[in-house]
């Protein structure tokens, strides 16, 4: 009977002792965790954060080929390719693509995060401070910005909970 025997151990003497240390542990841990977590946040909060100014036709080419690139590094030979005169909206996403991967120090900041106690948090952090970097930067780009941010904050969620269902976690 498990409920009987489960029943005898926790009516042993040390095991409201050992029960106590377990969870002294897990608070000094939640704590350590915590500090942890604030210090990294602190850190990544005081990161410059800079994009490069050019004119809109420099930066549409150069999203454009950093798109085009993009598509035949991943094996996708069947798109449609980006041009100067493609849909604006477009233009607005591969432009703010490329500023955030590519022009600005996004990548190697969250690659720093690896590993660290509170990374999504910061992660969350530094993205916002790229977004806002370039908004400040390119005004006229400044609700695409926000898109990516609002889409980010609401398709992340999803991606986690499938990701972990693949996996065979709950989410």
């Amino acid at each position: 009977m498990v409920g009987g025997r489960v029943a005898v151990a926790e009516a042993d003497p040390g095991f409201t002792a050992r029960k106590a240390r377990a969870q002294n542990r897990s608070a000094s841990s939640a704590k350590v965790a915590g500090r942890k977590r604030d210090e990294l946040l602190e850190k990544v909060s005081a990161v410059e954060i800079s994009v490069p100014q050019m004119s809109w036709n420099v930066l549409v080419r150069g999203a454009c080929e950093h798109y085009n690139a993009l598509q035949l590094a991943c094996g996708n030979y069947d798109y449609d390719q980006a041009a100067p005169d493609s849909d604006p909206a477009f233009l607005e996403r591969i432009a703010v693509n490329y500023l955030r991967h590519e022009l600005s120090d996004y990548e190697p900041e969250l690659a720093k995060l690896f590993g660290q106690v509170g990374r999504a948090d910061a992660a969350s952090v530094i993205r916002k401070r790229v977004y806002n970097a370039i908004a400040d930067a390119y005004p006229d780009l400044a609700s695409e910005c926000g898109r990516q941010l609002r889409d980010r904050a609401r398709y992340t969620p999803l991606c986690l909970n499938l990701i972990l269902r693949h996996s065979g976690r709950r989410p």
